[in-house]
C-alpha cells in the first residue's frame, strides 16, 4: 500500500512512524475482518433464537451503552497513564475473545429466555470491553496522523478495511446460509475471533509516540525535561511527579462553557451528532427484522447487500478522502450525509427483499463520506492535551442516542408499524443535517469557489481567526 508521504515528526525518526502507519492499516484491515463475519449477523441471530422486537433493539441498545457511558473513566485512565496501545489492546483482546461463547451459546443453553439473557449478557461484556479500547485508539491515532494528510490516510486504510468487509459479509451469508442456524452462527463468530486474533498480533508493532515523549522527559538533565516534544502526543498527564486523580471535579471535561473556549465547535459538533446519531439509530434494530419477516429476505442475500455497501464505500473513500483534505469535513458531511438521511425513506417503500441491494448501492456511497469526515472532524475539534475525555465525552452523548433509540424504534413499531419509524428516522436525519448546515462554531478549511456556488460557498465560509491549509494555500497559486 502506497501510504502519503508528510513531513514527518522528529521524535522516534521517520521509518518508525512510517512502520506504525502501515501496521495500523493492517490492524484496522483484519479488524474488519472480524467485526464483519460476526456483527452484521448478530440480529439475524437474535431472530433465529425467537427473540422479539424489543429484544433484538436491545442487542444493539446494550452493547452501545455500555461503551460509550465507560468512556468517560477509560479516557481519564488513557490520560492519567498514557499507555494508549496497552489498554487498547487489553480492551479489544477481550472484544475478539466474546466471540467464543457466543458461538458455543446455543448448544449450552437451552431454554429459549436464558439464551437470549446469555446473548446480551456477552453483548454488554463486548460494550465494556469497546469502552477500554476507543479512547485510547482514538489518541494514539490522532498523534501518528496530521491534519494535512489525515484525510487521505484515513481514505486508503479504509479502503483496504472495506474490501475485507465486503468478503467477509458475504462469505458469512453463505455459510449461515449453507449450514443454517446453530451450525452457521458458530462458523461465522468462530471465524471472527480467529481473524480477530490475528489483528491483534499485526498491532503490537504499532509506536505509542506519548511513550516515548514521556522516556524522553524524564531522562536527566534533558532540555525541557517533564515536557513533552513539539510534535503533538497528547500524553500523558503526569507533571512535576504528581498524578492527577482519575475521576477529578471536570469529569465531563469542563462542561459547555469550557468546551467553548478550550474546544472551538466542539460544543456545535457533539449536539448535532446526538440528534444525528438518535435519528440513524431509531430503526436500526428495525432493518433485519423487517427483511426478514417483512420482506422475506434471506441470510444470503443479507450478506451480499451488506456486502455491497463496503463495496460502494470503497469506491467512495477516495473521492470523498480528497474532498476532506482540500474543502474541509463540514461540506463533506453535508452532502454526503443527504445520501444517508433518504436511507430508511427508501426502505418504507420497497416492495421486496432484492432493492435492499440498491439501496445500500447509494448508502455505501454516502456513508463513506460522513464517516470519514465525521472522524476527521473530532480529532481537528478537540484539543490534543485532552484528546481521551473530549472523544469520551463525545462519545457518551452519542452511546445515550444509539441505546435509547432502538428501544424506542421497537415501542413505537409495535403500536404503529415499522415503515412509520423509517420515516420518523429520515425526516430527523434531515432536521440534524439542516442543524449543522446552519450552525457556524464548527472550524472548516476554506478553498476560493466560483461565485455561483453560492450555496456550498456558505457552508464553506472561512470563520474568523481561520486560515487556510497549506493544501489549500498551494491551491491558490496560478
Amino acid at each position: 500500500m502506497k501510504l502519503p508521504r508528510p513531513r514527518w515528526p522528529t521524535y522516534g525518526g521517520g521509518h518508525r512512524l512510517r512502520r506504525s502507519l502501515l501496521f495500523a492499516s493492517y490492524e484496522g484491515t483484519l479488524a474488519a475482518a472480524s467485526d464483519n463475519f460476526g456483527l452484521p449477523f448478530l440480529p439475524l441471530f437474535a431472530v433465529a433464537m425467537g427473540a422479539s422486537p424489543l429484544q433484538v433493539s436491545l442487542v444493539t441498545a446494550i452493547p452501545n451503552f455500555v461503551a460509550n457511558a465507560l468512556q468517560l473513566p477509560f479516557g481519564r485512565l488513557a490520560e492519567r497513564t498514557g499507555q494508549r496501545k496497552r489498554l487498547w489492546l487489553l480492551g479489544n483482546g477481550v472484544v475478539r475473545f466474546v466471540w467464543v461463547p457466543m458461538a458455543a451459546l446455543p448448544w449450552l443453553v437451552r431454554d429459549r429466555r436464558l439464551l437470549i439473557m446469555a446473548l446480551l449478557a456477552l453483548t454488554a461484556v463486548r460494550g465494556l470491553a469497546a469502552a477500554a479500547a476507543l479512547p485510547a485508539w482514538t489518541a494514539l491515532m490522532a498523534d501518528l496522523t496530521r491534519r494535512q494528510w489525515r484525510g487521505h490516510y484515513f481514505a486508503i486504510r479504509n479502503i483496504l478495511a472495506n474490501l475485507v468487509a465486503l468478503a467477509a459479509t458475504v462469505t458469512g451469508g453463505w455459510l449461515i446460509g449453507r449450514l443454517g442456524y446453530p451450525a452457521g452462527y458458530a462458523a461465522v463468530f468462530g471465524a471472527a475471533w480467529l481473524v480477530g486474533v490475528f489483528s491483534l498480533l499485526v498491532m503490537l508493532p504499532v509506536h505509542d509516540p506519548s511513550r516515548a515523549g514521556r522516556a524522553a522527559a524524564r531522562q536527566p538533565g534533558a532540555e525541557g525535561a517533564g515536557a513533552l516534544p513539539p510534535a503533538v502526543p497528547s500524553m500523558p498527564l503526569e507533571t512535576g511527579g504528581v498524578r492527577r486523580p482519575l475521576f477529578p471535579s471536570d469529569l465531563l471535561a469542563g462542561g459547555p462553557r469550557r468546551w467553548r473556549s478550550e474546544a472551538p465547535g466542539f460544543f456545535e459538533w457533539a449536539v448535532t451528532a446526538f440528534i444525528w446519531n438518535a435519528a440513524v439509530n431509531l430503526p436500526m434494530a428495525l432493518f433485519p427484522i423487517y427483511f426478514t419477516n417483512d420482506l422475506h429476505g434471506s441470510a444470503s442475500l443479507w450478506g451480499i447487500s451488506n456486502g455491497v455497501t463496503f463495496l460502494m464505500t470503497v469506491l467512495g473513500q477516495r473521492y470523498w478522502g480528497r474532498l476532506c483534505d482540500t474543502t474541509g469535513q463540514r461540506p463533506v458531511m453535508v452532502w454526503s450525509g443527504l445520501w444517508a438521511a433518504l436511507l430508511p425513506l427508501w426502505w418504507a417503500i420497497i416492495p421486496s427483499p432484492e432493492w435492499v441491494v440498491a439501496i445500500n448501492v447509494v448508502g455505501g456511497f454516502g456513508w463513506a463520506g460522513f464517516n470519514l469526515a465525521a472522524f476527521n472532524l473530532l480529532l481537528e475539534v478537540t484539543p490534543d492535551n485532552r484528546r481521551p475525555s473530549y472523544v469520551a465525552v463525545f462519545n457518551l452523548g452519542v452511546g445515550i442516542a444509539s441505546s435509547v433509540a432502538p428501544i424506542l424504534g421497537a415501542w413505537v413499531a409495535e403500536a404503529i408499524g415499522i415503515p412509520a419509524v423509517m420515516v420518523a428516522s429520515g425526516v430527523l436525519r434531515l432536521a440534524s443535517l439542516l442543524l449543522f448546515s446552519r450552525w457556524g462554531g464548527v472550524p472548516v478549511r476554506w478553498i476560493p469557489l466560483p461565485k455561483s456556488s453560492s450555496t456550498v460557498a456558505r457552508w464553506t465560509q472561512r470563520p474568523a481567526g481561520w486560515r487556510p491549509s497549506p493544501r489549500a494555500r498551494r491551491s491558490q497559486a496560478p
